[in-house]
């Protein structure tokens, strides 16, 4: 929503600044041409944030499904088995910074005010539940 009231600034402009020649109509040309101005500053940040987040897109959505997986796997195979309880608050954590990431992608990626800067590769990535997990580190069913 935000890039398109960066062009709808933009027209405005356009036309503000397209308004006649006569002596009362200079102030509104001045406001188009500062409002041509700002939207097109805003419409070129808009484009630079588009770019950069899109270039990307598929590479971030490899990385996070192999951190995902890796996460499982650790999971899984009980690999912080020898030193529990201080590893446990690891895997925990790393579980807890997944979650935010993932629920906070997703919600930026639906929200209706940013969402076109953000790619539509989060929807299919998963939460992982703490009920899952024992304090052995076992996994019951993800």
């Amino acid at each position: 929503m935000l890039f398109w009231i960066s062009c709808i600034i933009l027209m405005l402009g356009l036309v503000l600044g397209g308004i006649g020649e006569d002596e009362d109509s200079y102030r509104l040309i001045g406001v188009g041409v500062w409002t041509i101005i700002i939207g097109s500053a805003a419409i070129i940040v808009s484009l630079g944030i588009l770019i950069t987040a899109y270039i990307t897109a598929e590479a971030d959505k490899i990385s996070f499904e192999n951190q995902y997986d890796s996460l499982i796997y650790k999971i899984e195979s009980n690999i912080y088995q020898d030193n529990a309880n201080l590893e446990d608050i690891n895997i925990i954590n790393e579980i807890k910074s997944w979650n935010e990431l993932v629920l906070t992608n997703q919600y930026f990626e639906k929200n209706f005010w940013v969402g076109i800067y953000c790619p539509n590769i989060y929807g299919d990535l998963q939460t992982i539940d703490y009920e899952n997990i024992n304090v052995d580190n076992n996994i019951n069913k993800l």
